[in-house]
């Protein structure tokens, strides 16, 4: 969920239309992302984006999970998060405050599900040393 925001235009991705939209009492811009088939771990999973529409920045992004099950069993579930309190990270805007809801194309944002958030970030140049195994690291 971190990557999201910034995975928006991969190869593979497919956009509806743009249109202006309200959900529980606000106007978003909203887009419908499908995927090309082959695209990813699940490209039958489908997101709602909804943004804000003075900044374009990621509001929410209501969601399936296809993973083990049809798109028609993940359909009767899906989830939203919710992205807010972004700060700039050199000079990269960042949600730090995350909320996950379930979610109905009818009703919106339903049942609060769960929070993050996010602090502490440090940006590594040296992306050698992002993971350095301990020395009872078992290789398969």
């Amino acid at each position: 969920f971190f990557l999201f925001p910034y995975k928006l235009n991969d190869e593979g991705t497919i956009w509806n239309e743009t249109k202006k939209v309200q959900m529980n009492g606000k106007w978003y811009n909203h887009q419908l992302l499908t995927f090309e088939s082959g695209t990813g771990d699940a490209p039958d999973d489908w997101y709602q984006v909804y943004s804000d529409t003075s900044n374009n920045l990621l509001q929410v992004a209501a969601y399936i999970v296809t993973a083990n099950k049809s798109v028609e069993k993940a359909e009767e579930d899906p989830h939203a998060i919710v992205y807010s309190n972004y700060q700039m990270l050199k000079s990269i805007p960042v949600a730090t405050e995350w909320k996950f809801y379930g979610w109905t194309e009818s009703q919106g944002l339903t049942d609060t599900l769960g929070n993050a958030t996010l602090s502490n970030f440090e940006f590594v140049e040296d992306s050698d040393s992002l993971f350095i195994p301990p020395a009872n690291f078992l290789s398969i």
